[in-house]
Protein backbone atom coordinates (compact mmCIF):
# COMPACT_ATOMS: atom_id res chain seq x y z
CA UNK A 1 0.00 0.00 0.00
CA UNK A 2 0.94 3.41 -0.49
CA UNK A 3 1.80 5.92 2.07
CA UNK A 4 -0.54 8.32 0.63
CA UNK A 5 -3.49 5.79 1.61
CA UNK A 6 -2.94 6.50 5.20
CA UNK A 7 -3.90 10.01 5.32
CA UNK A 8 -6.89 9.14 7.43
CA UNK A 9 -6.48 7.31 10.37
CA UNK A 10 -7.52 3.67 10.30
CA UNK A 11 -9.16 2.56 13.17
CA UNK A 12 -9.49 -1.49 12.56
CA UNK A 13 -7.56 -3.93 11.32
CA UNK A 14 -9.00 -7.16 9.76
CA UNK A 15 -7.06 -10.39 10.12
CA UNK A 16 -8.34 -13.42 8.37
CA UNK A 17 -7.23 -16.98 7.58
CA UNK A 18 -9.46 -19.44 6.04
CA UNK A 19 -12.88 -18.95 8.11
CA UNK A 20 -11.45 -17.48 11.25
CA UNK A 21 -11.30 -13.57 11.21
CA UNK A 22 -10.29 -11.48 14.23
CA UNK A 23 -10.80 -7.49 14.27
CA UNK A 24 -8.04 -5.41 16.03
CA UNK A 25 -8.67 -1.30 17.35
CA UNK A 26 -5.51 0.15 15.99
CA UNK A 27 -3.92 2.95 18.33
CA UNK A 28 -4.74 6.60 16.33
CA UNK A 29 -0.94 6.81 15.09
CA UNK A 30 0.88 6.81 11.36
CA UNK A 31 1.81 3.27 10.51
CA UNK A 32 5.64 3.03 10.38
CA UNK A 33 7.64 1.21 7.60
CA UNK A 34 9.32 -1.65 8.07
CA UNK A 35 11.46 -4.11 6.13
CA UNK A 36 11.84 -7.62 5.38
CA UNK A 37 15.15 -7.83 7.80
CA UNK A 38 13.65 -6.31 10.65
CA UNK A 39 10.96 -8.61 10.58
CA UNK A 40 13.24 -11.33 10.13
CA UNK A 41 15.07 -10.16 13.22
CA UNK A 42 12.37 -10.31 15.65
CA UNK A 43 10.93 -14.25 14.53
CA UNK A 44 9.07 -13.46 11.27
CA UNK A 45 9.58 -15.29 8.07
CA UNK A 46 8.24 -12.64 5.89
CA UNK A 47 7.77 -13.12 2.26
CA UNK A 48 7.92 -9.82 0.53
CA UNK A 49 10.37 -6.83 1.03
CA UNK A 50 8.24 -3.85 2.52
CA UNK A 51 5.46 -3.74 5.11
CA UNK A 52 3.41 -1.82 7.58
CA UNK A 53 3.54 -1.62 10.98
CA UNK A 54 0.64 -0.45 12.92
CA UNK A 55 0.20 -0.21 16.67
CA UNK A 56 -2.78 -2.43 18.16
CA UNK A 57 -4.83 -0.94 21.00
CA UNK A 58 -7.03 -4.25 21.64
CA UNK A 59 -8.97 -6.98 20.11
CA UNK A 60 -12.94 -6.19 19.35
CA UNK A 61 -15.09 -8.56 19.92
CA UNK A 62 -17.97 -7.11 18.01
CA UNK A 63 -20.40 -8.74 15.59
CA UNK A 64 -21.72 -5.36 14.66
CA UNK A 65 -18.27 -4.19 13.53
CA UNK A 66 -17.23 -7.27 11.73
CA UNK A 67 -20.83 -7.57 10.09
CA UNK A 68 -20.33 -3.78 8.85
CA UNK A 69 -16.97 -4.52 7.66
CA UNK A 70 -17.73 -7.82 6.18
CA UNK A 71 -20.74 -6.48 3.84
CA UNK A 72 -18.47 -3.79 2.24
CA UNK A 73 -15.70 -6.42 1.28
CA UNK A 74 -16.41 -7.99 -1.95
CA UNK A 75 -14.12 -11.05 -1.08
CA UNK A 76 -11.28 -11.38 1.70
CA UNK A 77 -8.25 -11.34 -0.09
CA UNK A 78 -4.64 -11.21 0.56
CA UNK A 79 -3.29 -8.08 0.00
CA UNK A 80 -5.03 -5.25 1.82
CA UNK A 81 -8.01 -3.11 1.25
CA UNK A 82 -9.24 -0.15 2.67
CA UNK A 83 -12.66 -0.13 4.35
CA UNK A 84 -14.57 3.24 4.81
CA UNK A 85 -17.97 2.61 7.33
CA UNK A 86 -20.13 5.37 8.01
CA UNK A 87 -20.76 5.31 11.62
Amino acid sequence: MQFGQFCKSIKWLLLHRNDRKEIFELNYQQPSACNKEDLSLIGFKPRGNDYWLFSINKKVDDNKIMASILNKVEQLKMCPQIVILNQ
